[in-house]
């Protein structure tokens, strides 16, 4: 099937401007806010005011409409700019924008609360509106043209039409976001456009000289179009979105780079709250991340910010915890070199880590009695008798008694480096961060930590990964 449509007959379909002729209104905003709304269907019914703060919405009144669907919200302060929710009691809702100018009317129709929505008194609310009733219509044309290219996909003449209705888009976008530049709804448009990103850099003969450079050029711009000295935007349901998809799809999870990659977010984070909201963002993302060797992120970034006073809404208790548990975390890190230990064999035998020559070290933490220990050791032993020759296996009991950890020994044919704490020196919890067991490290020829709490069922994986590693590395 061909589509045949003239671009005269897809923009008269949108019957309105988006902005006045003239110049930007005057606003004189009125103290407090008084939001008057009529929802006809919802007569005698209930309806919540929400908002946005990231990625939630919250709840902030409720009201029952009257016999004519009419209701008032209304205050002596001013609302938090943002966009809010109307929310039905079917859970649909409506949004407006709390702008400069909190008074004003919204009129609108349970069965077609878009198309029948009408605005008294906001002119970003007006706009807000008409954007997406344009929105709608040209998307629908959009949809429409991409389904007639996948039936006819060389048409010419329909890629066209599909290209003029993106440049439609584009241009009333940026009607408004030149137009109203201080509206938080063009900084939410704004926010929502793609940054272009050029082609690569070419020598004289046109080859590629970086492959990598548009992958930089992305993460250097992509927050080119965030205001960051406007807090509003949080209160919106596209900052959150931004920002994660950001450090979900534009940022290697390793540890390195997200410490880099953070820092430099938080840098352009001008905005007092909008600081506050990116670093609680960040920290609560990657302080219990699943990812192994991610606790350097959150080390990183309560040492720098919530340490280095920055933070200065959090209190003491926060402050004592991530203390004590930081406290654990010193020296056991991704790439720190393990603090060394003098430890007894069964022999009586004095053994420190250093003196362990190996290209690969695995330390093995565990304790006789430990109900997992008992479950994946065997697994374990498998694995030290299938890399005895490459890899140096050290298993380290975290318990005192000698009699349970030579029964211990036997009873698991432990036939790797056995070693326990005979003088009671070393708190393992806190120097090798070992809060269960079995716990296990992987550390490189220089005692530095590669891998730490490794699952039991990822171990083979990693040892035999980091062996690669070695082979290209020609060790």
């Amino acid at each position: 099937m061909k589509l045949v449509l003239s671009m005269i007959a897809i923009f008269s379909l949108i019957p309105f401007a988006l902005l006045p002729a003239a110049g930007k209104t005057q606003i004189i905003a009125e103290s407090g806010h008084r939001i008057s709304i009529t929802i006809a269907g919802l007569e005698n019914q209930v309806v919540s005011l929400g908002y946005y703060f990231g990625e939630k919405q919250y709840s902030k009144d409720s009201i029952r409409l009257d016999a004519d669907a009419m209701t008032l919200f209304q205050g002596e302060k001013p609302l938090p700019g943002g966009v809010y929710l109307i929310v039905f009691p079917n859970k649909m809702w409506i949004e407006f924008i709390a702008g400069d100018d909190q008074h004003f009317e919204l009129k609108t129709a349970a069965n077609n609360p878009i198309g029948a929505m009408t605005i008294t008194g906001s002119e970003e609310n007006s706009i807000f509106y008409d954007y997406q009733k344009a929105m709608g219509q040209l998307q629908n044309i959009q949809k429409q043209m991409e389904n007639a290219l996948k039936e006819e996909p060389g048409d010419i003449e329909i890629a066209a039409k599909k290209n003029e209705v993106e440049t439609e888009i584009t241009k009333m976008q940026m009607q408004i976001i030149e137009g109203r530049p201080d509206y938080l709804l063009s900084k939410i448009i704004n926010m929502m456009r793609t940054v272009p990103t050029p082609d690569f850099p070419r020598d004289a003969r046109g080859v590629v000289l970086d492959s990598n450079w548009k992958s930089y050029y992305e993460r250097r711009h992509y927050f080119d179009r965030v205001d960051w000295n406007d807090d509003r935007i949080v209160r919106t349901p596209v900052f959150y979105r931004l920002l994660d998809r950001y450090f979900n799809k534009y940022v290697p999870q390793h540890q390195d780079t997200l410490v880099r990659e953070i820092d430099r977010v938080l840098g352009m984070a001008t905005h007092p709250e909008l600081f506050k909201y990116v670093l609680l963002t960040l920290f609560n993302r990657y302080r219990d991340s699943k990812i192994l060797g991610m606790e350097r992120v959150p080390y990183h970034m309560y040492t720098r910010y919530y340490k280095g006073g920055k933070a200065d809404w959090v209190n003491q208790e926060f402050l004592d915890d991530w203390d004590k548990r930081i406290a654990n975390w010193h020296h056991n890190l991704h790439g720190d070199t393990l603090q060394d230990f003098a430890l007894n064999s069964p022999e009586g035998n004095i053994v420190s880590l250093r003196e362990i020559q190996s290209p690969l070290v695995v330390l093995v933490f565990w304790d006789p009695e430990c109900s997992h220990c008992k479950q994946y050791l065997p697994g374990i032993v498998a694995l030290h008798k299938e890399f005895s020759d490459r890899v140096t296996f050290v298993g380290i009991n975290t318990m005192r008694e000698y009699d349970k950890w030579i029964s211990g020994i036997r009873d698991n044919q432990l036939t790797w480096i056995n070693l326990y704490d005979a003088q009671e020196t070393v708190d393992f919890r806190v120097r090798y961060d070992i809060a269960g067991t079995p716990m296990m490290y992987l550390l490189n020829e220089n005692d530095v930590v590669l891998w730490k709490r490794i699952p039991p069922q990822n171990l083979r994986e990693i040892i035999v990964m980091e062996l690669e590693n070695l082979k290209k590395k020609g060790q």
